[in-house]
């Protein structure tokens, strides 16, 4: 009962009503959700490609790394990544295929930089992909933070 009651509060705070805090929260998911994440992901990616390269790429190298895979990935999950949203069995097939094109991106970008063998390269984006889901935890809740701020400020 304490939670609704403080999410009434904020509501009432914003002199909006709840159909207006709502269109103006998800405005600000859609401006802020692409920059937030892409660089958590890079800040928790970043150290990994920087240890698992034989000539050290230094940070800035290291980033650039990141988001040129960051693009492949992306590019292969759009054709499918609107079946992710629901919640039946298509869209948790959906989330496990984007995954696994993530780790597929790895694959063909790193070979002979960020491993050697097949199987380190399949370990290795399995581990880049956990880190990118703990850092895009932390990435959402900041996300919302923001979006319910500036819900609540315009």
């Amino acid at each position: 009962m304490g939670d609704k009651h403080k999410a009434g509060e904020a509501l009432a705070r914003s002199g909006k009503s709840h159909d207006a805090f709502i269109g103006d929260a998800d405005n600000w998911a859609t401006f802020v959700l692409v920059p937030v994440l892409s660089v958590s992901f890079a800040l928790a990616a970043t150290p990994l490609l920087r240890w698992w390269d034989k000539s050290d790429l230094g940070w800035r190298k290291g980033f650039r790394a990141i988001f040129a895979w960051l693009c492949a990935w992306t590019v292969t999950m759009m054709p499918i990544s609107w079946f992710a949203y629901g919640h039946d069995l298509l869209s948790l097939m959906t989330g496990a295929v984007i995954q696994i094109l993530g780790v597929v991106a790895f694959f063909r970008m790193g070979r002979g930089r960020w491993y050697q063998s097949q199987a380190a390269g399949v370990i290795k984006g399995i581990v880049l992909m956990c880190a990118l889901q703990i850092t895009g935890t932390f990435g959402y809740v900041v996300v919302i933070g923001i979006d319910l701020l500036g819900a609540l400020l315009t």
